[in-house]
């Protein structure tokens, strides 16, 4: 019989769900709290779900409330588990694939040091970011990323200083924005303070993009068609 997990929703307490765990992945990138990759099922159906399990943390908890409340982007749903432990959607499920400070740093090393490979290789995915993310269009990022620091600036909150958000690219070639490491973010009386420490996140954002656009590139033979 496979392990079960009874995961109740952070929203909607009422709401719970039983889950047959089909497979455990031990995931070893991210803050410390990363615990798992699960695939499972929703008991008494065949629908089978991709879930991130993490250590139980209040602050990823008030993180992820207060950017739903501030209208910024985030995973669309958060459960707590029977085993003290906390869902999260996976959003590279459906072959998408999030671009942001985390990667541009692990293409660093792995350019510095040929050892050090990136865990995902994703050429298909790559060639719709360096097109997203072309120069012409990259003014459509810079105002989607200005926009949500002005979100939470408005909201009484300042964004996570090292991750503020990624891009999430899909298969069919549409982006967003999105907040993935929200257990950083914080609530800050002084309006002047918060205005300038979005504004400065968000700007070492785009110089990741950008970064990250400049060394997939130099990786690639053929460059993506304009």
């Amino acid at each position: 019989m496979r392990e079960q997990l009874v995961a109740t929703s952070i929203l909607y307490p009422e709401r719970q769900t039983t889950l047959n765990i089909i497979e455990a992945t031990p995931l070893s990138i991210g803050y410390g709290s990363v615990k798992q990759h699960l695939t499972a099922t929703i008991d008494g159906t065949n629908q089978v779900v991709s879930l991130i399990e993490r250590n139980n943390d209040p602050l990823l908890v008030q993180g992820w409330l207060a950017m739903r409340e501030a209208g910024i982007p985030t995973v669309p749903t958060l459960r707590q588990t029977s085993r003290n432990t906390l869902l999260v959607t996976d959003v590279k499920a459906d072959g998408s694939e999030v671009y942001g400070r985390g990667l541009a740093e692990q293409q660093i090393m792995s350019y510095l040091d040929p050892t050090v490979e990136r865990q995902r290789l994703r050429p298909a995915m790559d060639q719709r970011f360096l097109k997203i993310s072309a120069w012409h269009r990259f003014h459509k990022i810079r105002k989607a990323a200005i926009n949500y620091a002005d979100r939470a600036t408005d909201r009484g909150l300042c964004l996570p200083y090292d991750d503020p958000f990624e891009m999430l690219v899909r298969p069919d070639g549409s982006w967003g924005l999105i907040a993935l490491d929200v257990r950083e973010t914080r609530r800050e009386d002084n309006e002047r303070a918060r205005d300038f420490l979005n504004k400065d996140v968000a700007e070492k954002f785009l110089n990741a993009i950008q970064g990250l656009r400049k060394d997939l590139l130099r990786r690639v033979v053929t460059p993506p068609a304009a």
